[in-house]
């Protein structure tokens, strides 16, 4: 599963900061954008995607902050569903050998 622990944040401060989700197999979440629309510092609004402005678009993708503004976002999302959260009390080590199984 793919979930954030954050909810009151918005897209673009969510893809600026790194933000990561509970999935140890995904990236991080700026990795599920496909496109956005920035405005620079001088201004300029600049649409970003993997074929348009295609080096901003990388670097936009975990901007910090320090390329603009992130003003439109485009996700890449799959269907909703159900989970079931399952507890179970352990201890590191085995916690690193269930991690190395899969």
């Amino acid at each position: 599963c793919s979930i954030g622990a954050v909810s009151e944040v918005a897209a673009g401060g969510v893809i600026g900061t790194g933000t990561h989700n509970t999935g140890i197999t995904h990236g991080i979440l700026a990795t599920q954008v496909v496109a956005l629309t920035m405005m620079s510092a001088s201004g300029e609004i600049l649409d970003c995607s993997e074929s348009v402005n295609a080096d901003i678009f990388q670097a936009a993708r975990l901007h910090l902050g320090s390329l603009g503004v992130i003003l439109t976002v485009t996700l890449q999302c799959k269907a909703a569903f159900h989970l079931q959260e399952i507890q179970l009390p352990s201890t590191l080590p085995e916690v690193s050998d269930i991690l190395s199984q899969d």
